[in-house]
């Protein structure tokens, strides 16, 4: 198999950041379940900002019991918030070593790297059934005869 076939297979990829070569692999049911949670209690806290602004008592299991829905899910998904999030779990998932917090991972990232990381995460979390390996293998097959 090709190294490029591989890398095109693989549920890895590495990155660079800051000068050092990182890990990231698939997005799971655990990081879509953790990124939740994170927006959830990101959602309570505006809303105990809220009421202490306002002057007015807490309640707690009302509070606890706000959570986002879908749209909000994806909408934040789709900033740079939930990028970094979901990156520095990637990151510390796969690498002991990493140790940054989401406002030190953004302060590593700069704007000619950020594409490069989406594209990373983006490539090891397509489709990688059967199906997808046997037509990507029999298309480099077919090239690689051509170019014979």
């Amino acid at each position: 198999m090709s190294k490029e076939l591989k890398e095109v297979l693989s549920t890895t990829r590495e990155i660079e950041l800051g000068g050092k070569t990182y890990t990231i692999g698939k997005i799971t049911l655990g990081d879509i379940s953790a990124f939740q949670s994170w927006c959830d209690e990101k959602k309570q806290e505006k809303v105990i900002n809220l009421y202490n602004l306002a002057k007015k008592e807490i309640n707690i299991i009302e509070i606890m019991s706000i959570t986002g829905s879908q749209e909000d899910y994806d909408q934040i998904m789709s900033t740079i918030s939930g990028v970094l999030f979901l990156l520095q779990r990637l990151l510390k998932k796969h690498n002991k070593e990493f140790n940054l917090t989401i406002e030190e991972l953004s302060n590593e990232i700069g704007n000619d790297e950020i594409e490069k990381i989406l594209s990373a995460i983006t490539d090891v979390n397509v489709d990688s059934s059967e199906d997808s390996k046997e037509d990507i293998e029999k298309n480099v097959e077919a090239e690689s005869t051509e170019i014979k």
